[in-house]
């Protein structure tokens, strides 16, 4: 018998093996390679250049079921300033389906106003009324909101002694007086995101509850590792917050920020190569150190020279 061929049960176990697997891993190929070209395409629109944004978010669409909102509202904007009147309104109509909903100001002034008609116009801001009226009617979604709200403003309330008045201030009715410790407040948000997921924009719409999950220490980010991953995996956290959550328990190891991001003083061209790697292998922009999701961001403009010539 030939020692290098395989059994009956190893033949069985590789190709359960391949069956089960292989499609993860495409998955996350895929789902890397989406958010890379529409970061990519959100720098471009930065740059005011719609025709090779519009390339690059053309190409993102097909590698996944249902692309992000933003991202499709995104390309409606593009094609808009490109005077594409029929794509513009097509992606537009889409955006608002997956609750992207722009205010009645931003439909009915540029760059849509040169492309609708008023009819149009009309039509989607319609659309956006009725989804709100949906999702405010929705008791799990409005539970899902509330959540992240009260875990936004009691995180404001116990992070740093200044936050107090304006949290109470702001989100008075949000403000839990059960909580008698940062500590519990802490443990608590853990408990919740084990139990329920990572609330975030794919989900209700806002990246609110990033802001407490990056506010917790090391030993609590810890308990949670394995639920963010899944939840990234899965499609629930955007690529730019899961590498902030990824860079600030780098930070809480070794004091360095430099493990996704770029902007922190003490980050040189010695760590560019690493980050690089890093924000590709989960979707992130190679151009981006700001909000991958909000292409108006800050820029670096030392740090794009080196990206145009090194990459």
């Amino acid at each position: 018998m030939n020692p290098l061929s395989q059994s009956a049960p190893t033949k069985r176990f590789s190709i359960l093996f391949i069956l089960f697997f292989a499609p993860t891993c495409a998955f996350l190929q895929t789902y890397s390679e989406y958010y890379r070209l529409t970061s990519e395409a959100k720098y471009q629109m930065h740059l005011g250049v719609p025709n090779k944004a519009i390339v690059l978010f053309e190409k993102s669409v097909h590698l996944v079921k249902e692309p992000k909102g933003f991202d499709l509202f995104c390309m409606a904007n593009c094609y808009a300033h490109q005077k594409q009147k029929r794509r513009a309104y097509k992606f537009l109509k889409q955006a608002i389906k997956q609750n992207i909903l722009p205010p009645p100001k931003a439909i009915s002034s540029k760059p849509f106003s040169d492309v609708l008609s008023s009819k149009q116009q009309a039509k989607a801001i319609a659309r956006c009324n009725k989804k709100l009226i949906e999702l405010e009617s929705d008791p799990t979604q409005q539970r899902l909101l509330d959540s992240v709200y009260y875990y936004l403003y009691n995180d404001a309330f116990w992070y740093g002694g200044n936050n107090k008045k304006a949290a109470l201030k702001r989100g008075e009715k949000y403000i839990d007086s059960t909580l008698t410790s940062y500590s519990v407040y802490k443990q608590k948000l853990v408990n919740f995101i084990q139990n329920n997921g990572y609330i975030g924009s794919t989900r209700v719409g806002t990246e609110l509850i990033s802001i407490p999950v990056i506010h917790l220490d090391y030993d609590h980010l810890v308990q949670l590792e394995s639920t963010l991953e899944k939840e990234f995996e899965s499609g629930h956290i955007l690529p730019y917050d899961y590498g902030s959550i990824k860079s600030t328990m780098e930070k809480h190891q070794s004091g360095n920020y430099c493990a996704y991001f770029l902007d922190n003083p003490k980050c040189g061209a010695e760590s560019i190569e690493t980050v690089v790697k890093n924000r590709t292998k989960v979707g992130m922009s190679i151009y981006l150190d700001g909000d991958d999701y909000n292409y108006k961001d800050v820029f670096s403009k030392r740090r794009l020279l080196f990206f145009k010539t090194q990459y």
